[in-house]
C-alpha cells in the first residue's frame, strides 16, 4: 500500500478566506483570498524576506476589516501589522481549531452584540453565494472539458479506481438505470458535508461526468452522478456480487492507501481519541467482514453493536500511517481526534 501520488495532497481554495502571512521579521499579514496559498506565492515573489502561510479560516471582507480595527494599535502600513501576543494567540487558535467560524466567534468577544449578528448574517450570505459561484464553476469547467461519452475505449486508471472503491464504501454508490447495460456513478453530499471534499470528488471524474450531473437531492444536499460507460463495469461486478452492493474480501482486498483515505474521509469519525467507521447502512455480516479484514492486517479493531467499527490505539495508528499521507492539504483537519 505504498501509493502516494502527488495529485491526492493538492488543493485549491475557493471558499471566502482571512489568511495570516508571517514575515521572517514577525510582521504578519491579515488579508483576505479565495486561494491563500496563491496569495503567498504572489507576495513571496515581491519579498526581500522569506514568508509563511501560518493559518487561514472561512471570512470575508467584512471580517477582514473587523480584524483590522482590533489590531489597529499594530498596523505597521497596510495590511501588516507587529505579532502581539493577542495576535499571535489568535494565529495559533486559527491553526490548531477545525471549528469553521472560529473568526466569527473571536468577533464576538469584542464586537457589540448588534454588530457581531450582523457580521454573521453577512458571512451566512456570502456563504451561499460562494457555494452557487462553486456550483456555476464546476458546471462550466464541465462544459469546456471533452467528455468521454461513449468512447469505449476510456479506462479508469488504478488511482481513480482507489478513490471509486473507497468512495463505494462511503457516499457513493454505482447504479444501472432501468432498462440500461452500463453502470453510472453517483456521489452524494450531504448539507454538513465538506462542500470541497464534494467538488474535489466530482473533479477527479469530471470527463466522465453527466454534462447536466449536480442537482440538488431533496432536503439531503447535493447529488452529482457520471455518464453510463463500460469503465464502471468491473467494479460493479466486484461490489454488487448478487446486484446489490455487498462487503467482501475480494473488494476490501484491492483497496490500497488511497482508498482507505477516501473511506475516513466519507465515513470516519473520532470517538475518545480513536477512529470509528459508520457503516451505519450496510448489514451486521458485512460490518463483521469489514473489522475481519483489518484485524488481519493488525489494524486492530471490533464491530459495535449500532453497525460502526471502533479501532484500538494502536490500530487507529496503523490506519493513518497508510491513510494519512493520501488525505488532502485542505482536510488535514479532520486528522485531529476530537
Amino acid at each position: 500500500m505504498g501509493l502516494y501520488l502527488e495529485q491526492f495532497v493538492t488543493s485549491y481554495i475557493h471558499s471566502s478566506m482571512i489568511y495570516f502571512i508571517k514575515a521572517e521579521n514577525g510582521r504578519v499579514k491579515i488579508g483576505y483570498s479565495k486561494a491563500p496559498d496563491q496569495r503567498l506565492q504572489r507576495l513571496q515573489q515581491n519579498s526581500p524576506v522569506s514568508l509563511s502561510l501560518e493559518a487561514y479560516a472561512e471570512g470575508n471582507r467584512s471580517v477582514e476589516s473587523a480584524l483590522h480595527r482590533r489590531f489597529k494599535s499594530q498596523r505597521l502600513h497596510g495590511e501588516w501589522f507587529d505579532l502581539s501576543s493577542e495576535l499571535a494567540s489568535l494565529v495559533q487558535q486559527v491553526r490548531d481549531s477545525n471549528n469553521a467560524h472560529i473568526l466569527l466567534d473571536y468577533c464576538d468577544t469584542f464586537l457589540p452584540k448588534s454588530d457581531a449578528l450582523r457580521l454573521r448574517n453577512t458571512m451566512d450570505r456570502q456563504s451561499m453565494r460562494d457555494e452557487l459561484d462553486e456550483l456555476d464553476r464546476i458546471k462550466n469547467a464541465a462544459d469546456l472539458e471533452t467528455p468521454i461519452r461513449n468512447n469505449r475505449k476510456a479506462r479508469l486508471d488504478n488511482w481513480q479506481k482507489q478513490i471509486t472503491l473507497g468512495a463505494l464504501l462511503g457516499k457513493a454508490n454505482l447504479q444501472v438505470p432501468e432498462g440500461g447495460k452500463n453502470p453510472r456513478l453517483l456521489i452524494s453530499h450531504g448539507k454538513r458535508d465538506d462542500w470541497q471534499w464534494f467538488q474535489w470528488k466530482i473533479e477527479v471524474f469530471q470527463r466522465l461526468g453527466h454534462p447536466h450531473s449536480l442537482a440538488r437531492h431533496g432536503d439531503y444536499g447535493y447529488r452529482w452522478w457520471s455518464i453510463c460507460h463500460p469503465v464502471w463495469s468491473e467494479l460493479y461486478q466486484i461490489c454488487y456480487p448478487h446486484e446489490g452492493k455487498q462487503i467482501t474480501m475480494e473488494w476490501l482486498d484491492r483497496l490500497q492507501d488511497v482508498a482507505w483515505a477516501v473511506w475516513f474521509l466519507d465515513k470516519g469519525t473520532w470517538i475518545d481519541g480513536n477512529l470509528r467507521l459508520n457503516l451505519h447502512s450496510w448489514p451486521c455480516k458485512d460490518v463483521s467482514i469489514a473489522a475481519e479484514y483489518f484485524n488481519q492486517l493488525d489494524v486492530t479493531c471490533r464491530p459495535e453493536g449500532l453497525r460502526v467499527i471502533d479501532f484500538t490505539s494502536e490500530g487507529t495508528y496503523a490506519f493513518f500511517k497508510i491513510a494519512a499521507p493520501q488525505i488532502p492539504l485542505f482536510l488535514k483537519y479532520r486528522l485531529e481526534s476530537r
